[in-house]
């Protein structure tokens, strides 16, 4: 597992992982999967359980969103050697 950090924020990424291109976010309480793209966006993820609990403090997901726009070069680089 990789693991960034950035301003207190965990970002993880797991070896073999499924697609689209994404990290977990940690922060607080709160959980969050974030996508990156390679040019460099995020946003939240495209399925059901993409911010536990549901009710996340925002400013929380907002940090870890934010982090992972900060880190998406690193991130995309992570995750193409990890699921090499």
């Amino acid at each position: 597992m990789g693991t960034i950090r950035v301003r207190g924020v965990r970002l993880r990424i797991y070896p073999k992982d499924h697609k689209p291109l994404h990290v977990h976010g940690y922060y607080g309480e709160a959980f969050v999967v974030v996508e990156v793209r390679t040019d460099g966006t995020v946003m939240l993820a495209a399925r059901g359980a993409r911010v536990i609990p549901r009710n996340a403090k925002r400013s929380d997901v907002q940090k870890i969103v934010k982090a992972a726009a900060e880190a998406a070069d690193e991130i995309v680089a992570e995750w193409e050697r990890m699921q090499a």
